[in-house]
């Protein structure tokens, strides 16, 4: 194993005995996980260790999916997964809608190569950023008066305060 630290993820999942299987699975392939089964604590630990990947279930005590990743997301920039046995397509669109990167109903038999994906994408959108800065090149944002569209990081901010859009929504926009 090189010197690079493991890529962190946040497990967030009531449910014990799936909790345990998921971590192990993780864990044996080289992620470390971070696993909490509330979603007030999530928002908490969410700020503290800004971790590169949440999982985060449908329905938790403490506040349910959806409000976790509507309250992050506005500063939470990594990718979140919302796994739960919720299958109606309305649960879906709502989790998108809320700021979740990707919706996966349980059972969980695409989650490796799902989270591989999304790491993958926000390993290039930070090199993109680091690049950036770096060489002080303008990066792919479009920008009206307090309308700013970041094209990298598909996010959209009106005068400075960070907008909520589905992916769809950005597409149109």
């Amino acid at each position: 194993m090189s010197n690079q630290t493991l890529p962190h993820i946040l497990l967030v999942e009531d449910d014990v005995a799936l909790a345990e299987w998921i971590e192990d699975y993780l864990s044996a392939r080289d992620f470390q996980v971070t696993t909490t089964g509330r979603g007030d604590d999530a928002v908490d630990l969410i700020g503290q260790l800004n971790p590169d990947l949440v999982l985060l279930d449908g329905m938790l005590p403490g506040m349910d999916g959806l409000d976790v990743c509507k309250t992050v997301r506005p500063k939470f920039e990594n990718p979140i997964i919302m796994l739960t046995a919720r299958d109606e397509e309305i649960d879906e669109v709502l989790g998108l809608e809320m700021g979740a990167d990707d919706y996966i109903t349980k059972p969980v038999r695409a989650l490796l190569a799902r989270i591989r994906l999304l790491l993958r994408r926000q390993e290039k959108i930070n090199n993109q950023q680091t690049t950036d800065v770096q060489t002080n090149e303008p990066s792919e944002r479009i920008q009206f008066n307090g309308l700013i569209i970041n094209l990298q990081a598909r996010s959209v901010a009106l005068d400075d305060e960070l907008i909520n859009l589905s992916s769809n929504e950005f597409d149109v926009l």
